[in-house]
């Protein structure tokens, strides 16, 4: 006991010995010199076991802030900063903190920068000793940066900076640096939200100062200019004090700032950021994600202002490993194509709209063709008929099949989107078949032909649906079950007989001809034996000059078997072989196609009237002629070894100069 107190007594008597110098001190020249000798010391005392002592501490420190006031007066900075990093006594450190801050401004340049290897040094440990305490150290280094004159890029002393500052052994360091300076790019006060885009509640109040209101007004004392922060942040990481593995998020936010002051330094950084980060890397594509869709709890991040979004997205589509993100890609479509979106209780401030939104869901639609082009199998069946429905969705949105007027000026943009929803729906549907096509119903399928048969978008949104129809193609080729081959016969079959200006019962005005579509699925999808398929192609003949030549030549390579294999190979060079063991490539049954062309309810039924005239007239010798060069066929089966191009020719060529072949033919008959 009485050890304790002669040890009180003592810490007193110093304490209380500085404190009569600094009382009988007269001049501001002296109390500044006392100060760098005896400040230091005797905030270590906050440390003392004893009430007493840190009390008159305390007491001492009111008294010292009274005579600190004259701006002259330069106080101990330097040792105070490297008093703080080598001390966790959390008053110690308060009051540290408290006389840096009065003292930084009053410091010449050169020293003011000569404290950031020391400021520096171990600020990511400090953060996680004190949030708090490490908010006022990050904002001292952000006015230290006000004053840092950077070399040029490149320079000799540009390529020494990292390791005069320390950071060639504090990677960690530098790390918290640009990681926080990204955070300052991103952070726009907003006084309704306590979080913003790209920054959640707590992130915000770490660049807030934890609510102080001057951190970021420049007209009051110690209040920094924001934008003038941003740039000199951005441009002290563009230096040669961080790599560019470090600098790769704060060049991409800077990039994509609306401020060219800071998306000029971006740009050029990221030009050399870029090839040092991998996109296949879990923890960059997380970051990512995280940055463009929140983190939506009550205190998250709302999700990156669009530009930014547009960046990301931009990067998505550059990564293999970002289409395993199952949820995440499904959520960046939707709330993509949704004019607003709240989520949790959260809804973004920052809203796309106009010419923003357009070029947003442009990029969102790269992003989905991305998906559907270099998906795992296992990850695109889970989430093509999500984005599907979305899609779908969104073109229903604006009115489908006719599309709604659009604002003034916005229109062009939305015809645009709508043509590249089609695109992007076809390319999905080609990726996952089983779950958005095959089905017995044909939704999809049936949805896309009514589309093109009445979409009123105009030529470019009709010429994407012929895409979108052309995309799917191959994923009823490969069919082989007979469970779609009625419902796909009556589809085709019913976009034959459409003509614009059609209505049908589903209200689906027709606007355009869906026979060229028709066809190509016919003569693709449906075997060469199909009877109903080289229907198809007799119809698309007989279709008249008005329509386009496309279907008149589309349908003549249906009634072709050396075209048909052509368009259907085994593999490549067998579609040369007379006898394919492909059981697509198998010859129609005679007796069957003369019932289809010829029979009750043909047009060309050989029980009409005679006098009547004959309906399709084009098609009717095509058709002849295809039924009588079956019949040859099937009647020389094994003296055909090969098929070339011009089948009929060869047929009339062989039977004019082989006896033995026309007596083949007789037999047959």
């Amino acid at each position: 006991m009485a050890m304790t107190s002669n040890t009180e007594a003592k810490e007193l008597d110093l304490v209380n010995k500085v404190e009569l110098r600094i009382v009988l001190t007269d001049s501001e020249s002296k109390l500044q010199s006392l100060l760098h000798t005896y400040l230091p010391p005797l905030l270590l005392k906050l440390a003392s076991d004893h009430k007493s002592v840190r009390n008159k501490v305390i007491s001492i420190c009111q008294h010292v802030n009274t005579r600190i006031q004259p701006p002259k007066i330069i106080l101990p900075v330097a040792g105070l900063l490297k008093q703080y990093k080598e001390n966790t006594n959390a008053l110690i450190r308060y009051y540290d903190l408290l006389y840096i801050q009065q003292g930084l401004q009053r410091l010449p340049v050169s020293d003011r920068t000569a404290l950031l290897p020391t400021l520096i040094h171990g600020i990511n440990k400090n953060f996680h000793e004190s949030a708090r305490n490490t908010a006022t150290l990050f904002n001292l280094l952000l006015k230290l940066l006000h004053s840092l004159p950077l070399p040029p890029r490149g320079s000799t002393d540009d390529l020494n900076l990292r390791q005069q500052l320390g950071l060639e052994d504090g990677i960690e360091d530098a790390r918290f640096i640009t990681f926080w300076i990204g955070k300052l790019i991103l952070f726009a006060p907003n006084p309704s939200s306590k979080h913003l885009p790209g920054l959640d509640a707590e992130e915000c109040s770490f660049l807030q100062l934890y609510d102080r209101k001057d951190t970021w007004q420049p007209a009051l004392a110690g209040g920094m200019n924001l934008v003038d922060t941003k740039v000199v942040a951005v441009k002290f990481v563009a230096s040669g004090a961080f790599t560019d593995t470090e600098r790769f998020f704060p060049a991409l936010f800077a990039s994509s700032d609306p401020n060219s002051r800071l998306a000029d330094v971006g740009d050029d950084m990221m030009k050399r950021a870029i090839t040092a980060v991998s996109l296949e890397d879990r923890d960059t594509l997380d970051r990512i994600f995280g940055l463009y869709l929140g983190t939506r709890a009550n205190n998250g991040s709302l999700p990156a202002p669009a530009p930014l979004q547009i960046k990301l997205l931009t990067l998505l589509c550059k990564s293999k490993s970002a289409t395993s993100y199952q949820s995440e890609n499904i959520r960046i479509v939707k709330e993509g194509l949704t004019s607003s979106f709240q989520g949790e209780g959260l809804m973004s401030s920052r809203a796309a709209k106009g010419l923003e939104a357009s070029k947003l869901r442009t990029q969102i639609f790269a992003y989905t063709n991305w998906l559907a082009r270099v998906s795992e199998i296992s990850d695109i069946d889970v989430i093509a008929p999500s984005l599907v429905s979305q899609l779908r969705d969104f073109i229903e949105s604006q009115g489908w099949p006719t599309m709604i007027d659009q604002t003034p000026g916005q229109g062009n943009h939305e015809v645009s989107l709508r043509g590249l929803a089609y695109e992007s729906i076809g390319l999905l549907a080609k990726a996952s078949p089983m779950t958005l096509l095959l089905d017995e119903d044909l939704d999809l399928l049936r949805w896309l032909f009514n589309s093109l048969a009445a979409d009123s978008a105009g030529r470019d949104v009709s010429l994407s649906i012929e895409q979108a129809l052309s995309s799917v193609l191959g994923a009823f080729s490969g069919d082989s079950s007979s469970r779609l081959k009625l419902p796909l016969e009556h589809l085709l079959l019913h976009n034959m007989q459409r003509q614009p200006g059609d209505t049908e019962d589903s209200d689906i005005k027709v606007i355009r001809s869906t026979r060229f579509a028709a066809v190509r699925f016919a003569n693709r999808c449906l075997p060469f034996s199909n009877i109903k398929a080289r229907w198809i192609n007799i119809l698309a003949i007989g279709s008249g000059v008005s329509e386009r030549k496309e279907l008149l030549e589309e349908g003549s390579k249906g009634l072709d078997p050396y075209w048909y294999r052509m368009l259907n190979p085994d593999k490549p060079g067998a579609t040369q072989l007379g006898h394919s063991s492909n059981p697509r490539h198998q010859w129609p049954l005679l007796a069957e196609l003369v019932d289809q062309f010829f029979g009750e309810g043909s047009v060309w039924n050989t029980e009409r009237s005679r006098e009547s005239p004959l309906p399709m007239v084009d098609a009717y010798g095509p058709a002849i002629l295809f039924c009588r060069n079956i019949l040859i066929s099937e009647a020389l089966s094994s003296e055909m070894s090969t098929i070339d191009g011009g089948w009929d020719q060869q047929l009339d060529t062989t039977i004019r100069n082989d006896e033995h072949v026309r007596v083949k033919i007789r037999d047959h008959l």
